[in-house]
Order: C-alpha cells, then sequence, then structure tokens
C-alpha cells in the first residue's frame, strides 16, 4: 500500500509539473510576440515624430504627396503605414491630429499566425508527450503491481511449501517413532506402515512440482511427444484414485470411443493428476466426481465436474498463474503450493491445446475442460 500511494503521489507531481511546464512555455511565447508588437508600435510612434519634425521645416502648405516622399525615406523596410487625413497641411495647423503612422497589418498577421502555429504546436506536443507519459506511468503501475502481487505469491508459496514439507515429515516422523518404541500388531503396524508411505508419496509429488515448474520456466523440459491412448489413461488415473481416496468420493468415468492424442506421457499424466486431484482436494466427502471423454470435429475434449464450492468469474484465469491461490494462506484450510494448475496450463500450451474452467448446464459445478488434436495414425 505504501508503494502505491509514493507512485500516485509522483505520478501526480510529473503530471503537474508537466502542465506547469507547458503553461509556462506558452505565456513566455505570448509575452516574447507581444513585446515584439509593443516594439513595433514604438517605432511607429518614433518614426511619427521623426516625420513630424522634417515637416516643421518647410515653410507654407504641404502636400500629402510630399509627406508621403517623406515617410518612405523613413519607411526604407515598408514596415509601417502611413494615413493622411487632409491633403495639405502645414506648421500653423499642426501634424500630430492629422498623420497616423502604425506597423503594417499584414505584419501584425504574420505575428498573431506565428504564435498560434507556437501554441498549437507546444498544445500538440504536449499531448503527445501526456499519452506517453501516462501510456508509461500505467505500463510501470502495472510492472510494480505485478512484482507485488508476486512477492505476495512467494511469500504464500513460501508458506505453503513450508506446511506441505513440515506436517508429513512430523507424521512420517511420529509413525518411525512409534514402530520403533513399541511392540504393536501387526495390522496397527501395518496402517502406521501405509500412512507413512502415503506422506512420502505426498512430498514426492510437491518435489516433482517444484522441478518441473523449473524446468518449464527454463525451457529445460524435453517433451518426448508419441501416440497416446487417453481412454486407457484415465481409466488408470479413475481408478489410482479410487484405490487411494478417503473422502468416500464417488468417480464416474464416461467415454464416447476411442480418443488418441499426440503428446508427451509424462506430462499428460502429470496435467490429469493434478487436476482431478485439484477436484478431490476441494471436493466435499461423500460427493460425486464426473470425467468425461469425447470427440469432436478433430477434437479429443475431456471435462472434470466437481462438488466443489463454484470458482469466482474474476478467479477463473488467475488461478492458472504460479503461486497463485484463491484466499488467504494464513487462514487457509486446503493443502497446496499454487503450482499445480500452474503446470497444467503450461503443459497443455505447449502441446498446443487449450484449458478453460466454467460450469455445468445447472451453473452449480465447476468444469474443467481441456481440448486436444485429435490424432490419426
Amino acid at each position: 500500500m505504501k508503494t502505491k500511494i509514493i507512485f500516485f503521489i509522483v505520478s501526480f507531481y510529473i503530471l503537474i509539473a508537466f502542465f506547469w511546464w507547458g503553461y509556462s512555455l506558452i505565456n513566455l511565447r505570448t509575452l516574447e510576440v507581444d513585446n515584439e508588437k509593443k516594439n513595433l508600435y514604438e517605432q511607429a510612434e518614433n518614426c511619427k515624430h521623426q516625420l513630424i519634425d522634417t515637416l516643421y521645416k518647410q515653410q507654407g502648405s504641404i502636400k500629402s504627396a510630399y509627406i508621403q516622399q517623406k515617410f518612405n525615406q523613413i519607411n526604407k523596410n515598408n514596415i509601417f503605414k502611413l494615413t493622411i487625413q487632409n491633403d495639405k497641411l502645414d506648421a500653423e495647423t499642426g501634424f500630430d491630429n492629422y498623420i497616423y503612422i502604425s506597423p503594417q497589418q499584414s505584419i501584425i498577421q504574420k505575428q498573431d499566425e506565428y504564435l498560434k502555429r507556437k501554441i498549437s504546436q507546444y498544445i500538440g506536443e504536449g499531448v503527445f508527450f501526456i499519452i506517453l507519459l501516462v501510456w508509461g506511468m500505467i505500463l510501470l503501475y502495472r510492472n510494480v503491481q505485478e512484482r507485488l502481487n508476486l512477492k505476495q505469491q512467494q511469500n504464500n508459496f513460501i508458506l505453503a511449501v513450508t506446511h506441505e514439507l513440515k506436517t508429513p515429515v512430523a507424521s512420517v516422523k511420529l509413525m518411525l517413532e512409534t514402530l520403533q518404541k513399541r511392540t504393536i500388531p501387526d495390522e496397527y503396524r501395518e496402517e502406521l506402515t501405509h500412512g507413512a508411505i502415503q506422506d512420502i508419496d505426498r512430498l514426492e509429488k510437491l518435489v516433482e512440482n517444484v522441478l518441473l515448474t523449473a524446468k518449464i520456466d527454463g525451457f529445460k523440459y524435453d517433451y518426448q511427444k508419441e501416440k497416446i491412448d487417453l481412454q486407457e489413461l484415465l481409466e488408470e488415473k479413475v481408478s489410482t484414485f479410487e484405490r487411494i481416496n478417503s473422502k468416500n468420493q464417488y468417480f464416474r468415468f464416461t467415454c464416447s470411443g476411442e480418443a488418441y492424442i499426440y503428446a508427451d506421457l509424462f506430462a499428460i499424466n502429470t496435467v490429469f493428476e493434478n487436476l482431478i486431484s485439484n477436484s478431490v482436494k476441494y471436493a466435499p466427502e461423500d460427493s460425486q466426481i464426473d470425467i468425461e471423454l469425447w470427440t469432436k470435429n478433430d477434437e479429443v475434449i475431456v471435462s472434470i465436474k466437481d462438488e466443489a464450492p463454484l470458482i469466482a468469474l474474476e478467479e477463473r484465469d488467475k488461478i492458472f498463474s504460479k503461486f497463485y491461490r484463491i484466499g488467504n494462506e494464513n487462514t487457509r484450510s486446503s493443502k497446496g503450493t499454487g503450482l499445480g494448475l500452474y503446470i497444467v496450463k503450461q503443459i497443455v500450451e505447449q502441446h498446443h491445446a487449450h484449458i478453460y474452467i466454467t460450469t455445468d448446464d445447472t451453473q452449480t459445478h465447476n468444469l474443467f475442460v481441456v481440448e486436444f488434436e485429435q490424432y490419426h495414425s
């Protein structure tokens, strides 16, 4: 929050400074043109005094043609305009009230046009730079926000991994100490051994996910693609989860026929391992998890439906981000590191496939859908 406040204060200061600079520049240019006009009118007044001094040296009446001739001698650069209100003038009647000298209107117009061009130039450049500045600020804000989010997600990941490591390690240690110190019945011994193996498997999956994430991010994972019978793979997955499931959940697998894809076997195994385990983790006990496989328009489609709480629309894209988990790590009760669905998304995209989250027809169940290109041998 402190970083955001500082960012907005600095951004606001830069915008105000930029507007002030633009206003000052326009004001300076306007003042410069006004001074030039003022100088022209002062020169015109000096020219008038010079002409009148010349006329006072003449005897008798003076015709306007002579006055114009003398004016032309003074106004060699044709900067000023002479106006005479009487054809004949003399020293007795005076000259001040009948002779007017002013800058040429064309020169004044040129100065006004010059000022307008400059103001338009400054406004145009200002708008362009403001757009660039705002665009840069938006990019910078997004970058800062992404870094803050990533930092928070990394903290969540550390908390989650700490919990994921500490719990099974403590459990395995307790089981081993029980087996070492006590004489216990074979049935109970087998139960403890089975529990220890499950915790070790859980640790192994955690390490595999972390290592696989590092390989995927570093583009070091070598996909060994082959023809895969997706029906057979999913049947094995469902059978495995039915065997190890401890929440009394019911798995229903339906398939409309043969479905083959060209993919890396280990990677695809990981995809459906993570997707099904995600449904198992968040769905309640005694609930049903439906896995459906079908083909359509040269596509192989797999959907996984569960009875977990509905994922909010704004969260559906976020949950595929690295380290992202819904809720707060300190209060969240479900296990996980925020890597599973990220790995799924990366693997699916590397196979030029698609994955998205929607709901079923009743709008009450989450539906994870994966679409692969069908492989024809």
